[in-house]
């Protein structure tokens, strides 16, 4: 939604990078891991787990149908 924070939830453990427009930012992860990122119209986000940058690879992951969560986090305890 316009004007409101993202809020991911990577599942990733460890040292998680953030990329915005190319750039690394500093996100500190919230409950539960939750990253929040604030984001304007047009930005573009890298995700990545370890301590560089790496390339991504666009490509369908398997999924058992019904495990997926298309439109982020839902309202949880995660968020509170």
């Amino acid at each position: 939604l316009a004007g409101e924070p993202c809020r991911v939830d990577t599942g990733m453990t460890g040292q998680v990078l953030v990329f915005k427009n190319g750039v690394k930012e500093t996100v500190t992860p919230g409950k539960g891991g939750v990253l929040t990122l604030d984001l304007k119209k047009g930005d573009e986000v890298l995700i990545t787990q370890g301590n560089k940058k790496v390339e991504p690879r666009v490509r369908p992951l398997p999924m058992a149908k019904g495990a997926g969560n298309f439109w982020g986090v839902k309202q949880s305890s995660k968020l509170r």
